[in-house]
């Protein structure tokens, strides 16, 4: 591992040596990078934060052609995304050792929460229908409200009243078809998109199928502006059910997610409000034809309705004042044969958060509060504070704390493992960084963290139900270098990561000690674009589902290529080949992963 370092940095040195001092723009262009929203709920400049925030852009979705949320995020720093031998199917996403059930993604800023696992299947979303994917580290509660524990996600869905179509296809028996259009026409737009993807999994030649649709709008009349979208994904593929070495084919799972929104945006003077009523339905089923009698087959039905409202309001010079609520109903019923049956349970959540920003050139200062409470738990208080200085023009310090929390989900109060004296989860997190810029176009950030979890929820054989007995702590050091050098964009992250379970005093599963990512792009002439990526990952503990005992899982590195070549205005040919070195690895001990897979395919923006 130090030698593959040793190698990488002494590359990306020399690359950057190399550069000779260009003009005052290029610094310029990197400290106008993307406006975000999701790490102060309001808009503030990426390197003005004092939060680690990483951002995918539409131009870097598009960079390897991201099928879904789960392909989008493999591309983000620090972000590990394991997954079993085909789609449809996702174990976890770990940013910075977090796993994705104790985060929280929106999109839209509207929650994305199933109360009963508190996990969202990263293939649902397609990347098509995004614009951007911001992600803020750490514990978020203080403004995302209960299920931010470790990390925030914002998504926006692409309204540009622009068009585009493309095709895919290759490896695995894949096929893509995926097509938006926009118009826009005085004070209205309109955008809708359609997205089809099917794919074969490595083992037992199951299907993964997903059908998507979205549609968003924009209309503005003097001060207000409404802005209705609604998403619906329905997906099928299957599910190593139990063990490995009982055969998987035919036992499907079908996921269906389906979110619609009214948000209404009032402007007076500098003063902005939000009003979003949202409706939120989710349906898992799961059949296996070879079980006649229906041992196996479950059906779970999520839904929910809210409202999201804030004020933003700009006060002295450099001031800005956020505050909002979310309030949403639950209502969750889960039918199977193991006697978890869930009927009619409809838990209430209110989150609400206020959030005092200011920033000038030299200084950059948040501190604020969020309030959560439960129908079943009552409230509770997340606090948090973040602050940044610029050291010159070369440099700039920050820090960050804030604390986090989860409700029990329904499914582990209720039911015959259920556990009615659960405790809500609970997090705190705090972080410290350097961000560098010794080059013209070329940026270096040192972070370390460190963030605690108590009053865990973990299943305790001895007593046959849920209990608040897990304790953990996830801490690191995180090096990131990026640029844009004439017509190379080039990116470097570095995560040296330590997860522990408190109360085994053992590592966490699934969490490599070292994980490295490198990304090159470059633009050849005016037609054409290579981009390379790299990833290592390093050993991690693993669960062996035959013996049921914890194993090392291997370290493994993978080289991915994208090409892309315009052949006419607005229509490209571009290729894809992930694994381009045929490497055998598992990402889940047991299951094999996809060895080399090519795909090309034919892109029109018009």
């Amino acid at each position: 591992m130090k030698k593959l370092l040793v190698l990488l940095l002494s590359g990306f040195l020399s690359f950057a040596g190399g550069v000779k001092k260009e003009k005052k723009e290029n610094r310029e262009k990197i400290l106008r990078q993307e406006i975000v929203v999701v790490a102060e709920k309001t808009r503030v400049p990426l390197l003005s934060l004092a939060n680690s925030v990483e951002i995918l852009n539409s131009r870097d979705l598009k960079r390897f052609q991201s099928q879904d949320l789960k392909e989008a995020m493999f591309l983000l720093p620090s972000t590990y995304t394991p997954s079993y031998n085909t789609h449809g199917i996702v174990a976890s996403s770990f940013i910075r050792g977090v796993s994705s059930s104790r985060g929280l993604f929106s999109i839209e800023g509207i929650p994305l929460l199933d109360p009963n696992t508190y996990t969202l299947p990263l293939d649902t979303i397609p990347a098509f229908f995004l614009s951007s994917v911001e992600t803020v580290m750490g514990p978020q509660s203080s403004l995302w409200g209960e299920g931010a524990m470790g990390f925030a996600t914002f998504m926006s869905l692409d309204n540009e009243p622009t068009s585009s179509f493309r095709v895919m296809a290759g490896g695995m028996s894949t096929l893509s078809l995926e097509g938006k259009a926009g118009l826009s026409q005085g004070n209205l737009s309109l955008k809708a998109g359609y997205s089809y993807f099917n794919t074969a999994g490595v083992a037992d030649n199951n299907r993964y199928k997903r059908n998507s649709v979205y549609f968003s709008s924009s209309y503005s009349l003097s001060t207000i502006n409404f802005r209705p979208f609604v998403i619906y994904t329905n997906q099928l593929g299957y599910i190593p059910f139990i063990m490995r070495g009982v055969p998987a084919k035919d036992r499907r799972a079908r996921d269906k997610l389906l979110l619609a929104s009214v948000p209404v945006i009032l402007k007076f003077r500098k003063i902005r409000l939000t009003l979003a009523p949202f409706y939120f339905r989710k349906t898992y089923t799961f059949a296996d034809p070879n079980d006649p009698w229906g041992f196996t087959n479950s059906s779970t039905v999520v839904k929910s309705r809210g409202i999201f409202a804030q004020g933003e309001i700009p006060l002295k010079e450099g001031f800005n004042l956020v505050s909002g609520l979310t309030w949403r109903r639950e209502n969750l019923e889960s039918k199977n044969n193991f006697r978890i049956n869930y009927l009619n349970l409809t838990p209430s959540y209110l989150d609400s958060w206020i959030n005092l920003v200011y920033r000038n050139k030299k200084l950059f200062l948040s501190a604020g509060g969020g309030y959560s409470r439960s129908s079943g738990y009552g409230g509770k208080f997340s606090p948090k504070i973040a602050g940044a200085l610029w050291l010159g023009k070369r440099a700039k310090v920050r820090a960050s704390y804030s604390k986090g929390l989860r409700f029990p989900s329904p499914s582990q109060t209720t039911g015959l493992w259920g556990n009615p004296n659960l405790l809500p989860e609970q997090s705190e997190g705090y972080e410290g960084g350097v961000d560098f810029f010794p080059l013209n176009g070329l940026l270096l950030s040192v972070t370390g963290f460190n963030t605690k979890f108590t009053h865990l929820i973990i299943f305790d054989f001895p007593s046959w139900k849920f209990a608040n007995v897990g304790k953990a702590e996830i801490r690191g050091l995180e090096f990131k270098a990026s640029g844009s050098i004439k017509n190379t964009l080039f990116s470097l992250s570095i995560l040296d990561l330590s997860a522990m379970d408190l109360v085994k005093d053992q590592e966490l599963l699934r969490r490599p000690k070292w994980l490295v990512k490198f990304l090159v792009s470059k633009n050849i002439a005016t037609r054409a674009t290579v981009s390379l990526f790299f990833i290592y990952v390093g050993k991690r503990k693993d669960f062996d589902d035959q013996t049921w005992q914890t194993v090392e899982n291997p370290a493994y590195y993978l080289l991915n290529l994208s090409a892309k070549y315009s052949l006419w205005k607005g229509l490209r040919i571009f290729l894809r080949a992930d694994n381009l070195l045929n490497k055998k690895y598992e990402d889940i001990f047991g299951y094999p992963s996809p060895g080399r897979t090519v795909y090309s395919g034919l892109e029109f923006n018009f």
